[in-house]
C-alpha cells in the first residue's frame, strides 16, 4: 500500500513537472512574428526631440543644488547667475518641474510643469493614459522626466501632448490598440496638430509588418523676435514598409513606396530622412528655443551645434548599453564620419 502511495506521489510529481515546462515552453513562445530591431522604436523616436529636455535636466542635477517634495523638485544656485537676460540673484528659483496626476475612471491623467528662471512656465507635457490600474508616475521618473511611450498590453490607448507656456499643442502622439486581442496597433504623430507620421503595426503568427506614412504639412511657430520657424513639406501620402515572415524570420522586406524592395541600410536612410529630419528634427527645434528660459549649464559652454552632437552621442551611447538597434548606431556613426570628412565637424582636440 506504501509503495502504491508513493508510486501515486511520484506520477503527480511528474505529471506537475511536465505540466509547469510545458508551459514555460508555451510562455516563451512567441505568438507573432517579431520585427526587425533595427527599427526605431517609438521610444526612440520621441527621443529624437525629447533627449534636450532630459540631457538639461540631468545637467541641472550636476550644476545646481535642488529641494523637492512628493510633486515637485526646484534648482537653485548658491552665487548669480545669469539667465534670461538679466542677472538672478544666489538662492533665486532657477527651474522647477511640477508634477500633477488624477483619475477619471479608467483614465490615468499626468501632468509635467517645467518651469525655467523666475518661476517662468516654458514646457507642459501631458499623458492620457486608458486601462484598467494605471498606476501615477513614481518621483525618480517624473523627476527624471522619464516617459514611456511603448503601448503595452495593459493600456488601451494613450495620448501625449507638449505644450508651451500658452497652451500651445507643439507636437502630440496618439497611440491605441485596434483589436481585442493587442495585436494591432497605430500611433499619429502631429507636429502643431497636423499628421506628419502614421504607424501601423501588425502581429500575426504567420506574418508581421509594420507600415509607415508619411504626411505633407505646412507649419509656422513664432515667438518674435527671439524664434520664427515656417517649415512646409508639400508632398502627397506615401508609405514604406517592413514584412517578416515566419517562413523566413532572417530576411525582412524592406519595400518602397512603390513596393520596390530596399536594402536594410538605404531603407533606414529613407526613414531617417522623412520621419527625422524632415518631421521630429522641427519638434526638436522647438524644444530647443524653450529650453532658453532653464538656467545655463555646462553643457551649454560647449554652443549649440555641440550640444547637438552631445545629444546624439549620448542617444547611440544609450543604444549600445542597452543592445538596442545597435544598426542605427552603425548608420549613425558612417553619416557621422560622412560630416568629418565634408568639415562639417571640425576636430579642434590637441594633438596627441
Amino acid at each position: 500500500m506504501i509503495l502504491i502511495e508513493m508510486f501515486s506521489s511520484i506520477k503527480k510529481l511528474l505529471f506537475s513537472l511536465y505540466w509547469l515546462m510545458s508551459w514555460t515552453i508555451y510562455a516563451q513562445t512567441p505568438k507573432y512574428v517579431p520585427l526587425p530591431s533595427s527599427l526605431y522604436s517609438i521610444n526612440d523616436l520621441v527621443s529624437e526631440f525629447r533627449s534636450p529636455l532630459k540631457t538639461k535636466i540631468e545637467d541641472l542635477k550636476k550644476n545646481y543644488r535642488f529641494r523637492s517634495s512628493n510633486n515637485f523638485v526646484e534648482y537653485s544656485s548658491n552665487e548669480d547667475i545669469n539667465c534670461l537676460f538679466r542677472v538672478w540673484e544666489k538662492n533665486s528659483i532657477l527651474t522647477k518641474i511640477e508634477y500633477f496626476h488624477r483619475r477619471e475612471g479608467n483614465e490615468a491623467i499626468d501632468v509635467l510643469r517645467y518651469s525655467g528662471c523666475g518661476d517662468q512656465l516654458s514646457l507642459i507635457e501631458r499623458v492620457v493614459r486608458v486601462g484598467k490600474n494605471q498606476k501615477p508616475l513614481t518621483f525618480q521618473e517624473f523627476s527624471n522626466a522619464n516617459l514611456d511611450f511603448e503601448l503595452n498590453k495593459s493600456l488601451d490607448r494613450y495620448y501625449y501632448q507638449l505644450q508651451n507656456n500658452f497652451g500651445q499643442t507643439l507636437f502630440s502622439l496618439n497611440g491605441r490598440w485596434l483589436n481585442e486581442e493587442k495585436t494591432h496597433s497605430l500611433f499619429v504623430f502631429k507636429i502643431r496638430e497636423q499628421e506628419f507620421l502614421v504607424i501601423n503595426y501588425h502581429f500575426l503568427p504567420e506574418q508581421s509588418r509594420v507600415t509607415y506614412t508619411f504626411k505633407g504639412y505646412s507649419v509656422s511657430y513664432q515667438n518674435l523676435p527671439y524664434f520664427n520657424l515656417n517649415v512646409t513639406q508639400n508632398h502627397d501620402g506615401f508609405s514604406f514598409k517592413v514584412i517578416v515572415k515566419k517562413s523566413q524570420p532572417n530576411t525582412p522586406f524592406y519595400l518602397s513606396s512603390r513596393d520596390t524592395l530596399l536594402g536594410q541600410n538605404p531603407f533606414l536612410n529613407y526613414f531617417s530622412i522623412w520621419a527625422i529630419k524632415n518631421g521630429l528634427e522641427n519638434v526638436k527645434k522647438f524644444v530647443d528655443f524653450h529650453l532658453f528660459w532653464f538656467p545655463p549649464t555646462d553643457l551649454l559652454s560647449a554652443g549649440g551645434q555641440s550640444r547637438r552632437l552631445i545629444n546624439e552621442l549620448r542617444l547611440n551611447l544609450n543604444r549600445v548599453l542597452n543592445n538596442n538597434n545597435i544598426n542605427l548606431v552603425e548608420l549613425y556613426l558612417r553619416n557621422l564620419i560622412q560630416s568629418v570628412e565634408k568639415g562639417l565637424i571640425i576636430d579642434r582636440r590637441p594633438r596627441e
